[in-house]
């Protein structure tokens, strides 16, 4: 049993680093991401919201883009405030290639969610040009539990398009921010 164990932990840990974080791209030929987080109405404050994106010709290159609105201890300040909830709009340099958001998840203290692996929408970065891969709204969904109340059972993630508002918002976070790519439209799979 415990050599059974031992190859189990040996072989997690030389898949795990089959892996590989993509870091902000600083080549000539570079393009812009920008995609937005929405933590929705209902959500829990304190919880960090990740939505992840890898390359399609490479599934183990991916990149996590993160936000926690927090509490009075920690967070970020939210870029804006409307009626869907708590929006950061997320910027990167990134190398051209086509892309995918795959997974969706959030973790607190004392739950995680995790949307497995799917694909939600794909997208390309050209040289030069900025894409704006979408605003995705963490809707938090309740079922009724043992006890016959309504109790938090997860997230959907719903898209939403908002170019104007994030363009500009992403232009005042960085001064990196180049002409938006607006041939190239984004695919979703639902």
């Amino acid at each position: 049993m415990f050599k059974k164990s031992l190859i189990l932990l040996i072989v997690l840990c030389l898949s795990s680093c089959a892996s590989t974080q993509l870091e902000e791209y600083g080549g000539s030929n570079a393009g812009n991401l920008v995609l937005t987080s929405i933590v929705g109405n209902g959500s829990k404050r304190g919880a960090t919201y990740h939505i992840s994106i890898r390359e399609v010709s490479n599934p183990e290159a991916f990149k996590v883009f993160s936000y926690s609105s927090g509490n009075w201890f920690h967070g970020e300040k939210p870029d804006f405030t409307n009626n869907q909830g708590l929006g950061f709009v997320h910027i990167t340099s990134m190398k051209p290639g086509h892309y995918e958001i795959y997974n969706f998840s959030a973790v607190n203290n004392n739950w995680a969610f995790d949307s497995g692996d799917f694909v939600i929408a794909q997208f390309s970065i050209e040289a030069g040009k900025s894409t704006y891969a979408g605003a995705y709204t963490f809707k938090p969904t309740r079922e009724e539990n043992m006890f016959g109340s309504m109790a938090f059972s997860g997230f959907e993630l719903v898209q939403s398009m908002n170019v104007d508002r994030d363009i500009k918002i992403a232009a005042r976070k960085s001064d990196k921010i180049a002409p938006l790519n607006t041939n190239k439209q984004i695919n979703q799979d639902k």
